[in-house]
């Protein structure tokens, strides 16, 4: 076994497959468990100004961690398999997992986009979220100076929503949160930190 994985070259394909394939898993896992503690939002933040991340619904990021660990998983395990069963070189080899991972990471991020729909398309308000506790999943900036990410758990559904503040003082990761204010035309809600009691 580890030799297929790692002799004659193979490694070049089976390190990133087991990395992108690792970081899936561990990703669908966590997300079962309502974890959220893979952080999908550094990299996309940094790859795309304009903050398409997976929690943008319908602007899924093609540079989110996710999208990126399909590319290496379907890349890299064709590549292995480009390598090891067939009469192709290296090079050829290398041609196929990048094709691969490109249309499995193109097909991640198309199937993301249509889930992410239908999840927004559901009967969940977010007038309902008022008054509730969340988490910043991606931090919310001082006043007027854009919006950040929250989750909240609304109608037993977790759920993440544009977030705006009214404090001069950024409202970094992982800070618990309630809802003060709703805006149902703005698709935003409106946050403040929890006091500690």
């Amino acid at each position: 076994m580890l030799d297929t994985l790692f002799a004659d070259s193979a490694a070049w394909f089976a390190l990133p497959a087991l990395l992108g394939t690792g970081y899936l898993v561990i990703s669908l896992v966590l997300d079962q468990l309502g974890g959220g503690l893979v952080d999908d939002a550094g990299l996309d933040g940094a790859l795309d100004g304009a903050g398409s991340d997976i929690g943008h619904g319908a602007d899924f990021s093609v540079l989110s961690l996710q999208s990126i660990s399909a590319f290496l998983c379907g890349g890299g395990w064709m590549g292995v398999a480009a390598l090891k069963f067939t009469d192709l070189g290296f090079t050829a080899s290398a041609l196929v997992a990048i094709a691969s991972g490109v249309a499995v990471g193109w097909g991640f991020t198309r199937l993301m986009r249509a889930l992410l729909r239908l999840q927004r398309s559901g009967n969940i308000s977010i007038a309902n979220t008022k008054g509730l506790s969340g988490t910043v999943y991606i931090e919310v900036p001082p006043a007027n100076q854009g919006r950040g990410r929250v989750q909240v758990v609304v109608q037993g559904r977790r759920r993440e929503f544009d977030a705006t503040q009214r404090s001069d003082t950024p409202i970094p990761r992982n800070t618990s949160v309630r809802v003060i204010d709703v805006r149902v035309e703005g698709n935003a809600i409106e946050v403040e930190p929890r006091s500690s009691d």
